[in-house]
């Protein structure tokens, strides 16, 4: 049994952890890149509603009269602002979640050697016999920033193994829910008909097209090979720098600075979409000759969408730019 003065003991202690995880929290918010990326977002924001609250609030005062003009530049503005940080979200996603990356190609190519060379350790099994990879080996290996979720597939081709055919099914399945493909191809064979339909697979995908096996006389060479931006290399006695920039270029994640705000989760790309709504909104009312307070409204609600991001009160910094804007209420 807890006693009065223990159980108050427990519940200072749970209030004392639960404000200094909030505190935490705010001050990560406050320093952190979304903070940066969307304040001046709000800035724009908190500006254009502080003129249309000041002209309405405060008829009777020396209010200059509001600009649509300026009005609709400020909202054009603050909406390409936000367009910028939507397009974060699948970087803020991948950083999140990772990249389900799967290594495909024909038997006895070098698939299991490419992995083993990312994750620079003999993690799959690697033979001179075709077909060895018969189910899915799986690791996760970090490329420049970005988590891999690597699977080492069975080699594709036609087969009347029912074992090595129940792993080249498994294999075309986790092709058709790759977020990323390693087509890996040997560069001492000529191309034929298997590596003709891998080819087709990776249309409209993102991929790395690896022309393997270079230590050996080439019989495929990248200026030849039917793809644009296929990365030749060894990966029995090369290192992984070719590939892993290759795959950080196919994600798109080449530029991508570290510090700058990012969307990370679900719940933050819904509220700036929520406030770009808002913010259509309230250009589209400003087109149609509605009142300037219904436009204040929608700007409102986006300010409002904006500053769940961060736990800030936007009515709170819309009333501190009024009064330090405009000579009212004196």
């Amino acid at each position: 049994a807890v006693n009065g003065s223990e159980a108050v003991g427990v519940w200072c202690s749970l209030l004392s952890g639960y404000l200094n995880a909030k505190a935490n929290l705010h001050y990560i918010a406050k320093n952190g890149g979304i903070f940066t990326a969307t304040n001046s977002i709000k800035s724009r924001l908190i500006t254009a509603q502080s003129s249309l609250a000041a002209w309405s609030d405060f008829p009777d005062e020396e209010v200059p009269e509001v600009d649509e003009n300026e009005l609709k530049l400020a909202l054009s503005a603050a909406k390409s602002g936000m367009a910028d940080l939507i397009a974060t979200a699948d970087c803020g996603r991948i950083l999140r979640d990772g990249v389900h990356t799967v290594i495909i190609g024909k038997p006895n190519v070098g698939k299991s050697t490419v992995m083993n060379m990312l994750l620079r350790c003999n993690r799959s099994i690697v033979t001179d016999i075709a077909g060895t990879t018969r189910d899915v080996v799986e690791e996760s290996v970090s490329v420049g920033g970005i988590m891999l979720r690597l699977a080492d597939t069975a080699g594709l081709r036609d087969t009347q193994d029912p074992v090595e055919s129940a792993g080249i099914d498994i294999a075309r399945s986790r092709l058709e829910q790759a977020e990323l493909i390693i087509a890996v191809f040997d560069g001492s064979k000529p191309l034929d008909s298997d590596d003709f339909d891998i080819i087709n697979a990776l249309k409209g995908r993102k991929f790395v097209a690896v022309i393997n096996k270079s230590d050996l006389p080439q019989e495929v060479e990248p200026a030849n090979f039917p793809i644009s931006g296929a990365i030749t290399l060894s990966a029995k006695h090369g290192s992984p720098q070719t590939l892993e920039k290759a795959i950080v270029s196919a994600l798109g994640t080449d530029n991508f600075d570290s510090s700058a705000g990012v969307l990370a989760t679900e719940r933050q790309l819904g509220c700036v979409q929520r406030a770009m709504a808002a913010v259509d909104e309230a250009v589209a009312a400003l087109d149609s000759g509605i009142t300037l307070d219904a436009v204040g409204v929608c700007i409102d609600d986006a300010l409002s969408s904006l500053c769940e991001l961060t736990g800030e009160r936007a009515s709170d910094a819309v009333i501190d730019e009024v009064f330090s804007r405009f000579c009212v209420g004196k």
